[in-house]
Order: structure tokens, then sequence, then C-alpha cells
């Protein structure tokens, strides 16, 4: 079974794609998390991956009965 999720230094870290997934936002804005200093991604092999540990305080809790962001 392949996993998207990578350790890297004991932290888990996800490639652009995926952390935009895991947000539920677009690439897109994860593009301006990181032009903005709110994201650090690491780069091996000309991939940027992003530590989930950073993320976590960017993502707006869902209400499970709608499609809007609480």
């Amino acid at each position: 079974m392949a996993t998207n999720i990578i350790t890297l230094h004991g932290a888990m870290v996800v490639n652009q794609t995926h952390t935009a997934q895991l947000a539920d936002v677009s690439v897109m804005t994860i593009r301006n998390w990181t032009k903005q200093g709110k994201l650090h991604p690491h780069i091996e092999g000309g991939t940027k991956l992003y530590d989930l540990d950073e993320l976590v305080p960017l993502i707006r809790p869902r209400n499970p009965h709608t499609d809007r962001a609480i």
C-alpha cells in the first residue's frame, strides 16, 4: 500500500498537491501561504514538501452538516 506521507527528519511531510487536499484549499492558496511565510516547505529533489504540523493551525474547522467553514 503506497502512502503520500513522507517522514523527513522526524516530521510528516507531503507534497504541494496533497497539502492542498488535506487543507481543503487550492494549490494556489498553498503557494500564497508559502509566499506569506505561513508555510515553509523543504525542497527534496525539486519537490516542495510541507510539514503537516505547520499546516494544522491554518486549517479552518468545518461543520460536518454543511459545506461551509465555521
